[in-house]
């Protein structure tokens, strides 16, 4: 999580508090040193080296959230001597006459010593933090302690990775590459054996049974057609393919490739929506205890919940096969059918559909997949926001539509982002905005039903469009002003929606600030240039 998130913990005043508060500023250090390391290397014309130095600083803006995606190769088998050493320091003068192959092992070693000793100061706070009791703070560290030093052994553990084969893997990763399984780039998991043909246009088509045995069915039998033959076949989307990654089950009648990228991009999704909504499914409780089960090697139980997602060719087949299950389907662009425990989809045709409409449909996955995953892990009974505060339930889907992969990072938020634009257009232009003691108050049916009655001159579509997208800018804002002030008591609400426990006044009382003063903070917010 950001650095400025980070640092305003737990100032008790007992002298052991003290000094755990004081490890928390080491992140901040470590960027500092990188810095510092970065300038070294500049001075020496190690370009390169001083680009991959700056790439491991954490970036900030004022409305931008970067959470790390965990690098995938293991960088350092061992402690390489580290565990003894506090520091390996840069030589204090610049010595342009020494050899660059020697300067580059220099940096080298101290950009590792750096990452192990930062990262073995985060983990000792992470540590503490989890014995008190703390389970999600510690978990927040052991984020950040992943971005510092990727190789840290129980950090890794907790979050289910191991080491296979010079990478860190997930159990289930694990299991698909000692099957026979490859990652392939455009085809997805498929068998080693299988990638040569598939690469040369070949597909292999399983052939349905035919044994009425039903005590000793025969298998399916294989062979192989082509590329064309299967598309042909899996044109109608009861036929299409069944793309399966570790937290989806993807079937679609968009091709082979669409589907792997659709289902890598739900996997990125997973990743961090897990990252940052932790404590949201997890009590400090059980943090706590999965983190004292990592330092003693063990990972947490794995209970993967496969998340089933259908996206079809074209709108065409979507409204085809949806309008019994969804009369109004098509005025949609997407939507998640809890009965049934799936999400709906269509491809959109990028020639046919301008720009900021195909982002908005492929959008939708996003905040459609959004409902899914609270939903399908937290295993809801209740309708969240029946009652009250139902823009939230909203607000965070469309905060999530943000979603994007940058670099080394995950990054949500931005001024720029479809829905801020929005929200900002009709605050400032419409004049339209509802305070939050009244949009607190609302549940679902006052929330869907806002406008239809309405004499203002607003289409009821256009007056939901509204106050979709002011439930977005406030979500932004409770996510990202000041700091990141309001984002852990708004994630707390998000608790308490997907458990009942919401009331009208709980945001206010868990920020500790009125709701007029939330409306001033936000009017100062919204209008800012």
């Amino acid at each position: 999580m950001p650095r400025n998130h980070s640092l305003t913990y737990y100032l008790l005043l007992t002298i052991v508090v003290f000094n755990f508060v004081t490890i928390s500023f080491a992140v901040d250090d470590f960027d500092t040193e990188l810095e510092r390391l970065a300038a070294w290397c500049d001075g020496l014309g190690l370009t390169d080296e001083a680009a991959v130095t700056r790439n491991a600083i954490l970036p900030h803006t004022d409305d931008e959230l970067f959470i790390p995606i965990f690098q995938v190769k293991v960088q350092r088998e061992n402690n390489n001597g580290f565990e003894n050493e506090d520091d390996i320091p840069l030589p204090e003068t610049v010595d342009k006459s020494t050899d660059n192959t020697d300067n580059k092992t220099i940096w080298q070693n101290r950009l590792a010593n750096l990452r192990y000793q930062y990262g073995k100061k985060l983990f000792a706070d992470a540590v503490q933090l989890a014995e008190s009791g703390k389970g999600g703070d510690a978990v927040e560290r052991l984020i950040t302690v992943l971005r510092v030093d990727p190789d840290n052994a129980v950090a890794r553990t907790f979050f289910g990775y191991t080491r296979h084969d010079g990478c860190w893997r997930t159990a289930w990763e694990v299991e698909r590459m000692t099957s026979g399984f490859v990652e392939h780039p455009r085809f997805g998991w498929i068998k080693k054996e299988h990638v040569e043909r598939y690469e040369k246009g070949q597909r292999l088509w399983k052939i349905a049974p035919q044994s009425t045995n039903k005590t000793q069915p025969s298998p399916p039998a294989e062979t192989w057609i082509t590329a064309d033959e299967e598309s042909e076949r899996r044109h109608d989307i009861r036929n299409g393919w069944d793309i399966a990654s570790e937290h989806f089950i993807l079937r679609t009648s968009c091709g082979l490739e669409e589907g792997v990228k659709m289902s890598r991009r739900l996997e990125d999704f997973y990743r961090c929506w897990s990252l940052m909504f932790y404590r949201v499914y997890k009590n400090d409780s059980q943090l706590s205890r999965e983190i004292k089960a990592a330092i003693t090697g063990k990972q947490p139980p794995a209970k993967r919940t496969r998340h089933s997602v259908y996206v079809y060719r074209d709108k065409a087949e979507y409204i085809a096969n949806l309008r019994e299950i969804e009369p109004q389907v098509e005025a949609t662009l997407g939507f998640y059918y809890p009965e049934r425990k799936r999400s709906y989809f269509f491809q959109p045709d990028a020639a046919t559909t301008d720009e900021y409409e195909y982002r908005h449909i492929v959008n939708t996955l996003l905040h459609e997949a959004t409902h899914q995953l609270f939903q399908e892990t937290l295993g809801s009974r209740v309708m969240p926001g029946q009652k009250n505060n139902f823009w939230l339930f909203e607000g965070v889907a469309t905060y999530m539509e943000s979603f994007k992969r940058d670099g080394d990072y995950y990054v949500l938020g931005g001024f720029d982002c479809d829905w801020m634009l929005a929200a900002r257009y009709r605050f400032n232009k419409s004049k339209f905005y509802l305070p939050f003691e009244q949009i607190t108050k609302m549940g679902q049916d006052g929330f869907q039903d806002f406008g239809i009655t309405s004499k203002t001159g607003f289409e009821p579509s256009e007056k939901l469009r509204m106050l979709y997208s002011q439930s977005s800018g406030i979500t932004h804002f409770l996510m990202h002003t000041e700091n990141g002030r309001f984002r852990e008591p708004t994630i707390q609400l998000l608790r308490r929606l997907y458990h009942g426990e919401e009331q009208p006044d709980s945001l206010s009382k868990l920020t500790g600030v009125t709701y007029k003063e939330l409306d001033a903070k936000y009017k100062k917010y919204i209008t800012r240039p």
